[in-house]
């Protein structure tokens, strides 16, 4: 038995998230993408050797995380990216949720919607997905960076 495949496999990349992301981005822009959706997480909300004013909510273990620092990279590459298009038909919204749980949809009514360092919890991906889907769809998320989770898990 033999398989084809009309592409090779591409070796694992630390990469993803701070230059394949800006790779995507400047993609949507060549391509007049309406609007891209980036899921990125609660832990690109902390900058390297930044002050907190709120030290004890801070999660240090995020915080520390290089992976989490590639995607702080890489949000700002697209931010920056749409800023220099000045195309104001194209958009981004960059959504980072809290930890992702296998548990049933809640609705939006038990999510808070954050920007900023302040809390982070937990999230269903089923409501996630209906986040990522009105983001996608709603002008008032252009441009716009929120962190998602359940209130009662902050």
């Amino acid at each position: 038995s033999q398989t084809f495949s009309a592409a090779q496999v591409a070796p694992p990349s630390d990469h993803v998230e701070d230059i394949g992301l800006e790779n995507v981005a400047k993609a949507c822009i060549a391509s007049k993408v309406p609007r891209l959706v980036i899921v990125s997480s609660v832990c690109a909300k902390c900058r390297k050797k930044q002050e907190y004013d709120v030290p004890d909510q801070l999660d240090r273990g995020a915080a520390s995380c290089d992976a989490c620092y590639k995607k702080q990279a890489g949000e700002d590459a697209v931010r920056e990216l749409y800023a220099a298009a000045n195309d104001p038909s194209l958009s981004y919204t960059i959504v980072r949720p809290g930890m992702l749980t296998l548990g049933e949809a809640r609705g939006v009514k038990e999510v808070e919607f954050n920007q900023g360092v302040s809390k982070s919890g937990m999230i269903s991906r089923l409501d996630l997905a209906d986040i990522l889907t009105a983001a996608a769809l709603s002008k008032d998320a252009d441009g716009k960076t929120f962190e998602v989770y359940y209130r009662d898990s902050a």
